[in-house]
């Protein structure tokens, strides 16, 4: 018995050192396994919570954008108006000394919410003032030069704050704005909005379309909009993350403040409050406190459940086991987390090989084409399976846009891939914007390619309804404008009774007022018949030289009045274009008018007319008030006009140049530009000499990224 037992201790002693440094092994990465895990798991957590508290402030400064149509943009759009309406007032001898204030009664009969109207000057010493339809009398008049609205628009140029009115639940927005009126100097226009009717309701529906809890309080803390109404009139100044907000109100530009509650009914929040300046009102979005924390709950239960299950098979794994799970699970993380990326994008994404063998499809683009991804993957795409396989038509005339109808291509700046744009009547009627990128090898191979499918339907049936309605708009406008000339008419020509000077002036500047108006009308009608592809064109063989000469001698009287020398550089040769004489002539004009308006007295323009290869180029150069550099892109868009332009010549749609290029652009040419601020302009267009390169018809105008195409 002795001699076994100490048989058994002798082989314990020489089994202990050798199972000792693999439980030392085990035991040290057990440590490090347990502290990693700790390393990553913290700032995970940390970084869900900031996921949580940014998707609640990113709803708030939403909701923040939204809001501020209503409660700054709005008002300033009143002043602006109120401005346009006074300049147009004092047109010719009449001064804001001699302004008759009562006119501004007529600005306000459509306009209920505007309570008050003010024009100060810049001395502080108010020039108008109605209020509720009162007029106030010059003596009734005050000096504002010391309050803080008045010098805070003076040296800012807007600003805006909220005005309480007794048992008033929504405050009225009092806004300023400095106004430079030419000639006159400098004033200060002020306008007392209620929003009353455009804020209430706000909330809800906010709530009923997109399903976000927020609501507004005013710079008093008091609630004016919430999603529930029985909680306006409350304050919020008795929660503290609230409070702090009011507290810090003035310091960095967006400053918010995150925090939970428990409201009246018990129920748990999770809310951000968000200072909208300049108006001091705070913006909550909340989410209850459970459905926002549940996925962090369950995200600590399963990492802490996973990191326990780890260390206990950590327990009997080797060395070089736990490095190989460790390894793996990394791998899978990562995939995780890319096909994650991949499945959760809001864009439709398809990668092929290129012999058009699908090998990716994310849930989106399943979505958008109504294909599963089962019936796609592994499969090879060709033109005539839409007649093997209907199901995969829409995936079909994707890769292969010639398939699809109303396809057209979106032309972007130099060295980005173009976009295809297309209409799917299958599985259901959408507009697609299409955009295929090539995936290379290191040896600069193609291997693979990704469509990237984007649904702009909305973006299409938006802009519809936009040129619909400018349609409807001019055509309406036509008849009243007509029937206004035809009147105005009567009176000059003194048909319906003799007039005085006086009254012959005036009726002269309301016809030509008018006349703009018909000018601005028809450019409406052209805009939208050319986004409709209905402007309609007829192209015969012309004669260049005299249509160029018969549109310069529209303007020789106007060219004498400013002593400005209009110079035709002919060429030698006769050209004989097939072009649409009356649209090219329409271009040619707008573009000398342009030169008239733009340069000074005793200035030069001069028009040529060049070969350039296949092609006839018009210039059109003056030595008039240029563009300034960073705007000539934008000429050639609808409404556009350059800063300098709009302080020289107050009148103008903007519609001019839009609609020149795209009738050059319906000719098979192109348009550009060489402008420099204060030293000139030469505006050019080509038209081809060979009749092929004339588009074959009329389509939809073709919109171009970064202004001009090339």
């Amino acid at each position: 018995m002795a001699l076994f037992t100490h048989h058994d201790k002798k082989t314990a002693a020489r089994e202990t050192p050798s199972a000792f440094p693999v439980w030392r092994t085990v035991a040290v990465g057990l440590v490090v396994v347990v502290a990693f895990n700790i390393f990553w798991l913290v700032p995970a957590l940390r970084d869900m919570e900031d996921r949580v508290l940014a998707h609640l402030l990113e709803t708030a400064e939403k909701i923040e954008i939204e809001a501020k149509e209503i409660v700054i943009s709005h008002p300033k759009n009143q002043i602006d108006e109120l401005a346009l309406f006074v300049l147009q007032k004092l047109r010719g001898n009449v001064t804001l000394d001699t302004f008759d204030a009562g006119e501004i009664t007529a600005f306000l009969q459509d306009r209920n919410e505007v309570v008050e109207v003010f024009i100060i000057d810049a001395s502080g010493m108010e020039k108008a003032r109605v209020s509720h339809g009162r007029v106030f009398a010059p003596h009734e008049l005050r000096n504002v030069a010391g309050s803080d609205y008045f010098i805070e628009a003076l040296n800012g140029g807007f600003t805006a704050r909220a005005y309480h009115l007794p048992q008033k639940g929504i405050p009225n927005i009092l806004a300023y704005e400095r106004v430079d009126v030419p000639d006159l100097g400098t004033f200060v226009f002020g306008v007392n909005v209620d929003i009353r009717d455009r804020l209430e309701g706000f909330s809800q529906k906010i709530m009923e379309e997109e399903g976000e809890r927020v609501y507004i309080a005013d710079d008093t803390g008091a609630i004016i909009d919430h999603y529930a109404p029985e909680r306006v009139g409350n304050s919020l100044l008795q929660l503290d993350f609230v409070k702090k907000v009011f507290d810090e109100r003035g310091g960095e530009k967006y400053t918010y403040q995150s925090g939970a509650y428990t409201d009246r009914s018990g129920e748990k929040m999770q809310a951000v409050a968000l200072l909208f300046e300049p108006i001091n009102f705070v913006i909550v979005a909340e989410e209850e406190y459970g459905e926002v924390w549940q996925t962090w709950n369950k995200f600590l239960f399963f990492a802490i459940a996973g990191l326990i299950l780890f260390v206990l098979l950590a327990l009997v794994l080797t060395r070089s086991t736990l490095r190989a799970v460790d390894f793996s699970n990394q791998l899978i993380r990562e995939k995780g987390r890319t096909e994650s990326v991949i499945a959760n994008l809001e864009t439709g994404i398809i990668e092929y090989s290129p012999d058009f063998l699908v090998t990716l499809m994310n849930p989106k683009a399943e979505q958008i084409l109504g294909v599963t991804k089962e019936d796609a993957l592994g499969a090879i795409i060709h033109p005539n399976i839409i007649h093997k396989n209907p199901a995969l038509t829409s995936l079909a005339q994707v890769l292969y846009p010639i398939l699809a109808e109303n396809v057209r291509k979106v032309r972007l700046q130099k060295g980005m891939p173009d976009i295809i744009e297309m209409r799917l009547s299958r599985p259901s009627e959408i507009e697609l914007q299409i955009s295929t990128i090539p995936i290379r090898d290191e040896k600069n191979s193609v291997v693979r390619y990704l469509k990237v499918l984007r649904d702009v339907s909305r973006e299409q049936a938006i802009a519809k309804s936009k040129s619909e309605f400018i349609s409807v708009a001019a055509h309406q406008l036509r008849t009243p404008l007509s029937a206004i000339k035809w009147v105005m008419k009567l009176m000059l020509d003194q048909d319906a009774g003799p007039i005085t000077p006086e009254q012959k002036d005036l009726l002269t500047k309301g016809y030509e007022s008018n006349e703009r108006m018909i000018e601005l009308v028809t450019d409406m009608l052209d805009v939208a018949r050319i986004e409709e592809g209905k402007f309609g064109f007829s192209f015969q063989h012309t004669n260049l030289i005299a249509l160029v000469q018969k549109a310069m001698d529209a303007f020789v009287v106007k060219a004498k009045e400013k002593n400005i020398m209009l110079v035709f550089e002919k060429p030698e040769t006769a050209y004989s274009l097939k072009i649409d004489a009356a649209r090219i002539e329409l271009v040619l004009q707008n573009f000398i008018d342009n030169a008239l308006k733009y340069t000074p007295n005793d200035g030069t323009i001069t028009v040529s007319i060049t070969a350039t290869g296949r092609y006839v180029k018009i210039s059109i150069r003056d030595t008039g008030i240029g563009v300034p550099k960073e705007q000539a892109v934008r000429l050639f868009t609808k409404f556009f006009r350059g800063t300098n332009a709009v302080k020289r010549q107050t009148e103008g749609s903007g519609l001019g140049l839009f609609l020149a290029k795209n009738i050059v652009m319906r000719h098979g040419g192109n348009v550009s530009v060489e402008t420099e601020e204060g030293k000139g302009s030469a505006f050019s267009f080509t038209l081809p000499l060979d009749e092929d390169k004339i588009p074959g018809e009329e389509g939809k105008n073709e919109e171009f990224v970064n202004g001009l195409s090339t």
